[in-house]
């Protein structure tokens, strides 16, 4: 079993910058709102920023009201990050393994804050 291809530190690379540029990216979210969940910024006329919480994934799926959902949520995204990290070690190409570094960083990122809310 290979777990380690011509391009997978590409795709970790990406992965771990991923995950520091939304970590980075959603605390500061959170610190322009100030807790303010009904503030709304105008950006253009056709466009306003305003700060929304998901509880779960899409279709409301591994809804976050209960700590079996919330740790459902991770586990998902930690067996889809695996499942990721060993096609990653299969990729013969660097935008592939660029792009599947990407979807990890994210599924990651989406894990933690998962684990941060209470």
């Amino acid at each position: 079993m290979k777990i380690w291809g011509p391009h997978s530190f590409t795709g970790a690379a990406l992965a771990a910058a991923t995950v520091l540029c939304d970590q980075l990216h959603k605390a500061w979210m959170i610190a322009i709102f100030d807790g303010n969940q009904k503030a709304k910024i105008t950006v253009t006329p056709f466009f306003d920023l305003v700060l929304v919480w998901n509880p779960g994934i899409s279709y409301g799926l591994f809804k976050q009201n209960s700590d079996a959902g919330r740790w459902l949520l991770v586990g998902f995204a930690v067996a889809a990050a695996l499942a990721l990290s060993y096609w990653l070690a299969q990729l013969q190409t660097r935008l592939a393994a660029a792009s599947v570094g990407l979807i990890i960083g994210g599924a990651l990122g989406n894990a933690i804050v998962a684990l941060a809310r209470r």
